[in-house]
């Protein structure tokens, strides 16, 4: 049989992954079941997937629709497939999520300094000594 209920999504932090998973097909005659993934048609290049019904592909394009195909198939030989299309994220979000990590950062930096100023005694201070020279 083939693959169901086949999920593609891009994985919030990353511009360059989509996350695949399916539902093991109803009848697979008893057997373990293996997959193959196909990307954008491109039959010279599949990814075999052995009795797992999750991947991570890796190192795509930002911003770039693909279609995957899951194919099943086992000793007893392949079974259906199912297709779905999926973009990828934008590269520009990398860079917003960089920022707002800075900022969050920056913040709690502040915080903790401003925390430490208004709860120091002043007695915690160190205070510095000076000299006076009269030159005659």
């Amino acid at each position: 049989g083939a693959p169901t209920k086949l999920m593609i999504s891009p994985p919030l932090k990353s511009c360059d992954k989509l996350e695949i998973s399916w539902t093991t097909p109803a009848n697979t005659g008893g057997l373990p079941v293996n997959y193959t993934l196909y990307l954008d048609e491109d039959y010279n290049n599949p990814l075999t997937v052995s009795n797992n019904v999750l991947c991570i592909m890796n190192n795509l394009t930002a911003n770039t629709e693909y279609t995957v195909t899951v194919v099943a198939f086992n000793e007893l030989g392949e079974g259906g497939n199912v297709t779905g299309t999926e973009r990828t994220r934008p590269e520009g979000l990398r860079n917003v999520m960089l920022l707002y990590k800075l900022y969050v950062h920056l913040r709690i930096t502040v915080i903790l300094k401003l925390f430490i100023i208004i709860n120091c005694p002043k007695h915690h201070i160190p205070k510095t000594k000076t000299s006076t020279i009269y030159l005659n």
